[in-house]
């Protein structure tokens, strides 16, 4: 994970976290009634969820990096083929690789995150290293970084 991706999640955290604290300050301090009560509860409901969707991100994408690096270690090498570059948001920073490779006896497709400096050096029809589990051929990971031009 890029520190600005860890940084903006916890700030979205953060947010959510100081908005449900707000709400909670009204409601211990008796300053909320009727519909303010309904209103701070879901501000307060809502920013407990906001806090803890944002939090969690950073857990899975540490996990997608173990398995990414489990696969490099101890996966089966093949060549693989981009079939596609796509943007993942509007941002124009974080894009999506689309790749197909050959495992066993059939081709599996896959996708892989990658920013732009990465992606600016890819194009559709270049092949590249991918690794796969034997066990699980479906999942896999690109190597961007040996791929050859």
């Amino acid at each position: 994970m890029r520190w600005w991706e860890l940084a903006l999640e916890l700030g979205v955290a953060g947010v959510g976290s100081a908005g449900a604290a707000a709400a909670v300050a009204d409601l211990l301090g008796g300053e909320v009634t009727g519909g303010k009560l309904a209103l701070d509860l879901g501000a307060f409901l809502l920013g407990i969820a906001l806090g803890l969707f944002a939090l969690s991100l950073p857990v899975f994408h540490l996990k997608r990096k173990r398995v990414d690096d489990r696969l490099r270690r101890e996966g089966v090498r093949a060549r693989g083929t981009i079939i596609g570059i796509y943007a993942a948001d509007n941002s124009q920073i974080s894009w999506l690789v689309r790749y197909r490779y050959w495992a066993g006896d059939r081709f599996f497709y896959s996708t892989a995150y990658d920013l732009i400096d990465v992606v600016r050096q890819l194009t559709p029809g270049q092949s590249g290293d991918v690794f796969y589990d034997p066990a699980r051929p479906a999942l896999s990971t690109w190597r961007s970084e040996t791929s050859e031009r």
